[in-house]
């Protein structure tokens, strides 16, 4: 006589009959038989659908062996959802529930591995439903409420391997892909801007429109400095920004999110980079984490597609991104010490506090200190640097920044702008054709429904009307967000520019203690002090653009004369510059 549990599951025996497994018993059928569906991912849903039709089957076993309908019940709310943690699959716990409260008499899955791929928690659902006594069908029958430990053991054994199987295949997935990716094929989508090509690589979007707005980007953020200004601009001058759904082009309007999705990709610079970031997996229910990994663990490809910037370019604009981020300073002191709330510590990144001391009746002086304490109260370590010394350096520096116009600079920023204006025209122009065409296609449809067919006349009217009124909208809205005309400026109209801004020491001469320190904050972003020594102060100055310049304060009698020290300083500051 056959064995039961190696026979199809879809026998012709009657209701009762042979192909019902033994351990089925009359107080089983008296409770849910219960169908648990799961795939990992969306991917899988929507290309592997075989897959989840050939589970659905599944509740045709219990039928056959006595279950009637009412009893049971098919859960695939984990469609989907990976099987590493139970934590938010809804599905399972709907299952735990009903296991627990003891109204489950038959569990049926295509694998144990559907249940769970997490050994710990397969474990745990095991205990739950061997207290539960029900019966587990997963390609074999496994009675939870018999005595044989070894049958028990041999489901346990069943999740231990699952888990096995997933981790060893996720492995060799990844490392094909880690592979792949080293020698120069693409195993991640391509961002906006691009599209796939042959054999992993990838080619400029085919639409003009859309290479267009993309490349705009990076021309204004060297101009703006933000993602707030950037995003206002484009929502100002109506510019909406391109996004591929499953090839289709729809166009939008620019968020924050978006543009720091393009500006903070390295891959429009042409290198092709993989591993940017790691995932941690949560623990005790929390969610995965998304750490960034070092530049240095990357894997870049160069000269895999064509760039949109530079690589050059693209540090530095992402340079100037971080520092116009958001960072709390202290706040500035009414003293006169300049640079109060502008000075961080290069070894711990704290800020310096500034401290201020009198000796023999003198007036006080101003020094700024970092010297942490740890649990023992001993320094970690100390800086300290007089005011008097790097105030004057730092001073030097922010002047000779705030050089005058140059007229030539200036005319080159004019006619920028006239180009920018320029290229707003035509998305403008743009956008108002596709628009066009959609009514024309609109009014086609209509005219042959009206000739055609009057029953679906209606529904393209609408189609039409809807059409006609979007157009309308587009057209108000550009005709409000027209930019005025660029005036001309002429290289009289530079000069005179260049003139205004030519006596800055002068302004700063005759400009109060406070408002120096608003000036400074305002260029400023921080000043890092690398190193004290007995013969300078080594710093680096941020500036609020993302720019770096190192500049070396002496000390007196720190190696160099006196008269030349200022001079030195100040030829270095337009050098870094």
């Amino acid at each position: 006589m056959s064995n039961p549990d190696l026979m199809s599951p879809f026998g012709t025996g009657d209701r009762y009959g042979r192909d019902c497994p033994p351990q089925v018993r009359p107080k089983h059928r008296e409770k849910l038989a219960i169908v648990y569906i799961r795939q990992s991912s969306l991917g899988q849903v929507r290309e592997n659908f075989g897959s989840t039709a050939d589970q659905r089957e599944l509740a045709e076993l219990p039928r056959q062996w006595g279950w009637p309908d009412s009893n049971i019940r098919v859960i695939d709310g984990d469609l989907g959802e990976s099987g590493t943690s139970t934590v938010h699959r809804d599905g399972f716990q709907e299952l735990l529930d009903f296991v627990r409260q003891d109204q489950v008499g038959l569990l049926l899955a295509r694998e144990f591995s559907r249940i769970g791929r997490n050994a710990v928690e397969n474990v745990q659902f095991v205990e739950t439903a061997r207290r539960a006594k029900l019966l587990i069908w997963s390609g074999r029958m496994y009675d939870m409420g018999s005595d044989n430990d070894a049958e028990i053991f041999a489901l346990q054994l069943e999740a231990l391997l699952a888990e096995l199987e997933n981790a060893t295949r996720v492995r060799r997935f990844r490392a094909a892909r880690v592979a792949k990716a080293r020698q120069g094929h693409a195993v991640s989508r391509p961002p906006i801007g691009y599209i796939k090509s042959v054999h992993g690589q990838w080619i400029k979007d085919p639409e003009p429109a859309v290479q267009q707005a993309i490349s705009r980007l990076f021309e204004l953020a060297p101009k703006f400095g933000s993602l707030g200004a950037m995003v206002r601009y484009l929502r100002v001058n109506k510019l909406d920004f391109p996004r591929r759904r499953r090839g289709a082009l729809t166009w939008e309007s620019p968020s924050r999110v978006r543009l720091h999705s393009v500006l903070k990709n390295p891959g429009y610079t042409g290198y092709y980079v993989y591993g940017q970031v790691r995932i941690i997996p949560g623990l005790d229910g929390k969610p995965r984490r998304i750490e960034p990994r070092p530049e240095s663990d990357w894997i870049k490809f160069p000269g895999h597609h064509d760039p949109y910037v530079t690589y050059e370019h693209w540090k530095e604009i992402n340079a100037t991104l971080a520092a116009r981020r958001t960072s709390v300073r202290p706040i500035v002191g009414k003293g006169d010490a300049l640079l109060q709330g502008l000075l961080r510590c290069g070894q711990c990144r704290r800020w310096l506090r500034t401290q201020y001391s009198a000796r023999n009746g003198q007036a006080r002086g101003a020094s700024y200190i970092c010297r942490p304490i740890d649990l023992s109260g001993r320094p970690l370590h100390s800086i300290s640097c007089p005011a008097r010394l790097i105030d004057p350096s730092v001073v030097r520096a922010v002047l000779a920044a705030l050089t005058p116009i140059e007229i030539d600079a200036a005319l080159s920023v004019i006619e920028d702008a006239v180009q920018e204006q320029k290229r707003i025209h035509r998305d403008h122009a743009r956008q108002l054709q596709t628009i066009a065409d959609e009514v024309a296609e609109a009014e086609t449809l209509y005219r042959l429904a009206a000739r055609s067919n009057r029953r679906t006349t209606n529904h393209f009217a609408g189609k039409l009307e809807e059409a006609l009124e979007r157009q309308e909208k587009l057209q108000r809205e550009l005709a409000n967000a027209m930019p005025a005309p660029t005036r001309t400026v002429t290289p009289d109209d530079a000069a005179e520019l260049r003139e205004l801004t030519a006596n800055i020491q002068q302004l700063w001469n005759a400009t109060g203690n406070e408002d120096r320190k608003r000036l400074l904050r305002a260029v400023v972003s921080e000043i890092v002090v690398h190193t004290t020594t007995k013969e300078a102060v080594e710093l680096e100055i941020v500036w609020i653009g993302g720019f770096r310049q190192r500049l070396r304060a002496l000390r007196p009698g720190g190696g160099r004369p006196a008269d030349r020290r200022g001079s030195e300083e100040r030829q270095g500051c337009r050098g870094d510059r």
